[in-house]
């Protein structure tokens, strides 16, 4: 979505991003603490061994995990569908030799999809991610072979806690601060919306830059929802983005000037009343 980031981190299982390109978004995530504590004995591991053996030894490539935006979904350009095609037969002849190739992404599935169509003809899909592997909505929903559904965290099975012990759960108690009435002037223009695995939705009474984040940046369409729809949801809300009206474009880029002077403090502000 963007050349550049920064992000507010606190302790798994939530991350806050903010994105610096067209409709900025804070993207609250579930993560998982094994995974991450997996991925760093794994890093160690293979530290110890270049040290000791200065090259890994020579051996076939059996698993290729690969981010989607701007790379198996190369940047638009003279040559956008050449390369397109090229890198999705890529992943088929890969897969014919044995290989296991996935792409792993912030995208949920009908976003992801949009990304393995045929240009030109939306009717046509060149590769289905619904029946191959994949990680999307960076982890939260993840698909083994055939489509085989082996993990999905929703937001909704997450639950705040206070002092009065446990509170609402995360969708709920994200309602309840954008309903808000004391909120309203952190709340103004920045639009509320929902990933599930197969939709992009929004909440009604949030509903700013949500049909355009949608259709613009991944070229599918937003559905307005009610508080109770929401709720009623929430065992299925993968991602949530909150999105902020969009900056100019100088020289083909998102005004860097302008997000941090106009996007950036607001951004701070709403994560700093939420926490």
């Amino acid at each position: 979505v963007g050349s550049s980031h920064f992000q507010l981190k606190g302790s798994p299982p939530s991350s806050v991003e903010a994105r610096t390109a067209g409709v900025h978004g804070i993207n609250l995530m579930t993560t998982t603490a094994g995974a991450v504590h997996h991925a760093g004995n794994d890093m160690k591991l293979l530290e110890t061994t270049a040290l000791e053996h200065t090259l890994l030894p020579p051996g076939p490539i059996v698993v290729a995990a690969c981010d989607l935006d701007k790379t198996l979904f190369p940047p638009h350009g003279p040559n956008h569908v050449e390369q397109l095609k090229k890198n999705i037969g890529a992943m088929f002849e890969f897969e014919a030799t044995g290989g296991f190739v996935f792409p792993v992404t912030g995208n949920n599935l009908i976003q992801a999809q949009q990304k393995f169509m045929e240009p030109g003809d939306k009717t046509r899909m060149l590769r289905d991610v619904g029946i191959n592997p994949g990680i999307f909505t960076n982890g939260a929903l993840v698909l083994g072979p055939d489509g085989q559904e082996l993990e999905k965290h929703a937001l909704g099975g997450l639950h705040l806690s206070g002092p009065e012990g446990e509170g609402p759960d995360f969708i709920t108690g994200l309602l309840d601060f954008i309903d808000d009435a004391s909120h309203a002037s952190l709340v103004q223009d920045v639009g509320v919306c929902f990933l599930l695995p197969n939709d992009v939705a929004g909440y009604e009474a949030a509903y700013s830059n949500v049909e355009d984040y949608a259709q613009t940046v991944h070229d599918v369409t937003a559905k307005p929802l009610s508080r109770t729809d929401i709720i009623e949801l929430k065992g299925e809300i993968l991602m949530l983005c909150l999105l902020f009206p969009a900056v100019n474009i100088v020289n083909g880029m998102a005004s860097r000037e302008e997000y941090e002077q106009t996007i950036l403090p607001r951004q701070v502000r709403l994560v700093e009343a939420m926490e």
